[in-house]
C-alpha cells in the first residue's frame, strides 16, 4: 500500500465526492519535492498488486470494471498531473 501522506492527498483531490484534480496539479507544480514524491507515489499504485479494483472502488467511490481500467486511470492522471495529456474523467 502507498504512503499515508500520499494516499490522504489522492484521496482529498481525486476521490469521486472531491474531484478536482486541477487543483492537485496546481499544489504540484508550486511544491517540487511534494511533487516527485506524488509521482514516485502514484507509479507504485500501478504495480501494487494489493491495491485492486474493489480497493479502488471502495476508497475513491469509481466503478472501475476491470484492472486494466483502473491501470489505465492511474496512467492517464499522471499523464495529466506531469504532462500536457488531458484531465481523466471520473468514473462514477
Amino acid at each position: 500500500m502507498p504512503n499515508k501522506e500520499f494516499y490522504d492527498n489522492f484521496l482529498c483531490y481525486l476521490a469521486a465526492d472531491s474531484y478536482d484534480p486541477e487543483a492537485l496539479k496546481e499544489l504540484l507544480k508550486d511544491d517540487p519535492e511534494f511533487s516527485a514524491a506524488f509521482r514516485r507515489n502514484l507509479a507504485g499504485l500501478i504495480s501494487d498488486e494489493n491495491w485492486s479494483v474493489a480497493v479502488a472502488s471502495k476508497d475513491i467511490n469509481y466503478g472501475f470494471t476491470n484492472a486494466d481500467e483502473l491501470r489505465n486511470w492511474v496512467a492517464g492522471l499522471d499523464s495529466f498531473l506531469f504532462g500536457d495529456g488531458p484531465m481523466p474523467n471520473s468514473l462514477n
